[in-house]
């Protein structure tokens, strides 16, 4: 992992995420971070209204390009020559913005905050963090408002079992195991009121993610537990782990308005980053 990209809207949220991100770049080796910033501007509420002039969108990129400059320079100044610290400006959608920058270079890592809301924000509107988690297929971390970089040693992912073979991404695993030079846990939660196969189905799935997973030799942990998250927290706490991976798979249409993701559930209510991987 040599290439980091960090999107910013220059938040206390997004500059915790981008602080953590250059200690772990000292972690890992990276050493390339781009600092990522999209603009735009004001819709009009009257369709009938004009766009804006030239000069005024001239004065969005002026002020988004100071900005951004600045907190370059703010890195410059802290870590010297450690690390090459790129600007890339867009004007546009996050979304639209980072699917460009992802095209045309080699980015190996996006790390994002995650700014925390209720019920409703968490259920129907979600973050532009959890939408990337959703669109690109490049790693994310995601970086909760007031978590502080510690030290890698040991990462827990969490796995339905489902698919292993198909799902899950061994080669980027042992890149941050490597990277990191971290030993793995692997958590199973699963609430056996609601499946009262579940034995059955452990055992037949367990054999192929052991098979997938046997070159990382990774703990396993087995829980039974009605709240995944609270499950996940609980484990990560007792095994003292930096970093929580989660699986991310293309999910269809109305799963994604009527299911909550384990992703969006651990980004929400995890106080440790919280790394999705897609394969």
């Amino acid at each position: 992992m040599k290439t980091i990209l960090l999107p910013t809207d220059f938040s206390a949220t997004a500059q915790n995420a981008a602080d953590y991100a250059v200690q772990l770049a000292q972690q890992i080796g990276a050493t390339r971070l781009v600092l990522f910033h999209a603009y735009d501007v004001p819709v009009a509420v009257d369709p009938l209204m004009p766009g804006l002039p030239v000069p005024e969108l001239d004065a969005f990129r002026s002020a988004a390009e100071s900005r951004i400059y600045a907190l370059r320079h703010q890195y410059l100044e802290k870590y010297g020559e450690s690390f090459l610290f790129d600007v890339q400006l867009h004007f546009g959608s996050l979304l639209g913005g980072l699917s460009d920058v992802c095209t045309q270079l080699p980015i190996d890592l996006i790390v994002m905050g995650i700014t925390g809301g209720g019920a409703v924000e968490e259920t129907l509107v979600g973050s532009n963090t959890l939408g990337v988690a959703n669109e690109l297929t490049i790693p994310l971390l995601i970086v909760p408002p007031h978590a502080q970089f510690q030290h890698i040693s040991k990462v827990l992912m969490a796995c339905d079992f489902e698919a292993a073979e198909t799902t899950i991404p061994v080669d980027l695993l042992q890149k941050l195991l490597t990277s990191t030079q971290s030993k793995l846990h692997v958590i199973n939660v699963e609430d056996r009121e609601d499946d009262r196969s579940l034995p059955a189905k452990i055992f037949g799935e367990s054999a192929a993610v052991y098979s997938t997973l046997a070159s990382l030799n990774p703990s396993y942990h087995f829980l039974e537990h009605r709240d995944f998250t609270e499950a996940v927290n609980g484990l990560a706490e007792k095994e003292s782990v930096q970093i929580i991976v989660n699986l991310a798979r293309k999910r269809g249409f109305f799963d994604k308005i009527f299911r909550i993701s384990h992703t969006k559930k651990l980004a929400f209510h995890s106080h440790l980053p919280v790394l999705v991987l897609r394969r």
